[in-house]
């Protein structure tokens, strides 16, 4: 079964969202991800002025659909929005050469007003199928708040390389009407896994929101509004995970063969953690954990014996040695 899951109304999915704004008690960022309608959103305090940066981390990277946004909390209502998508697992707002343009939501002073963004070039990349998918016609069917939009929605940049592996995702506040506060009401991110995931990553999102889905009440924040089914009837879902997700390097979402332990205690295969090294400003093997932001150097990153002897027994086995 392949879904067009809401990201940011599924919490058992992990997905993160940071800002480092000041904002007001009760107005945490935090708040975009409960699916819940009635939470206060996300607002600044009255000092902080645009631009504000809210950046989202996925566990595993996305094929992206659609953003739809509500950006009106009280009087305050945010004009303007910039988007930009990252393949790194933890990128941090401040690293600019990390982020690729993906394209602006404009928002007009109306109450109840909504913006969205989507990608034209979408394609359902399930286990069975490669198909194109109007996306606007997908959430239409859905209770998103896209449905209330009276504008057209604006559309991602071609940057195909990008939309369909991104792993973080910022959302820049460039402009508010009228001089009044950054504010951000409700947030949905419409996606994927990406195909990059392997089948066990997928099994593992599946369960995930299956089990949502399932626990949910009349009372709960997940609906079934929250999962868009694009499985057609002739499809089967794919066979067993091919090797545990654990095996499964975070930032290349491919099996690991070599295993080393990073500071933030993150395993990633040993050829990823050195040309990410590699690739980082300075050189020398210094650099920064991917997922934390702080200094590391080669020296610091660890063999996981343990873990390597599980895989490699995996390996074997995969082989038929």
């Amino acid at each position: 079964m392949t879904t067009l899951i809401n990201y940011a109304a599924h919490p058992s999915l992990h997905t993160t969202i940071k800002t480092t704004t000041v904002t007001r008690d009760g107005h945490e960022p935090a708040n975009l991800l409960t699916g819940l309608s009635n939470t206060k959103g996300f607002l600044v305090e009255r000092f902080v002025k645009p631009p504000v940066d809210l950046v989202v981390h996925f566990k595993y990277p996305v094929n992206l659909a659609a953003v739809v946004i509500d950006p009106r909390v009280g009087q305050n209502a945010s004009h303007l929005f910039s988007l930009y998508a990252s393949t790194l697992p933890n990128a941090a707002a401040s690293e600019r050469d990390v982020w690729i343009f993906l394209g602006k939501i404009e928002v007009q002073d109306r109450i109840g007003e909504i913006g969205c963004i989507v990608n034209p070039s979408f394609r359902d990349t399930g286990a069975h199928q490669d198909r194109a998918l109007d996306v606007v016609g997908e959430l239409r069917k859905a209770t998103s708040r896209f449905c209330n939009a009276t504008a057209p929605p604006a559309t991602f940049t071609p940057r195909a390389h990008i939309l369909h592996r991104a792993h973080s995702l910022k959302i820049v506040i460039n402009h508010v009407h009228n001089s009044r506060l950054p504010s951000l009401r409700h947030l949905e991110i419409w996606a994927t896994p990406s195909p990059r995931c392997p089948p066990a990553v997928r099994t593992e999102i599946r369960a995930v929101v299956t089990t949502d889905l399932s626990s949910s009440s009349s009372s709960s924040p997940i609906s079934t509004a929250d999962v868009i089914d694009l499985t057609s009837d002739n499809e089967s879902d794919p066979g067993p995970p091919p090797c545990p997700t654990h095996f499964i390097d975070p930032i290349t979402t491919q099996p690991m063969r070599n295993p080393v332990r990073l500071p933030s205690g993150h395993a990633c295969d040993r050829s990823t953690v050195r040309k990410h090294l590699e690739q980082c400003a300075g050189g020398e093997g210094r650099g920064t954990d991917p997922f934390t932001g702080l200094p590391m150097r080669w020296a610091d990153v660890k063999v996981d014996a343990a873990l390597k002897e599980e895989i490699g027994r995996w390996w074997r086995s995969v082989d038929g040695v």
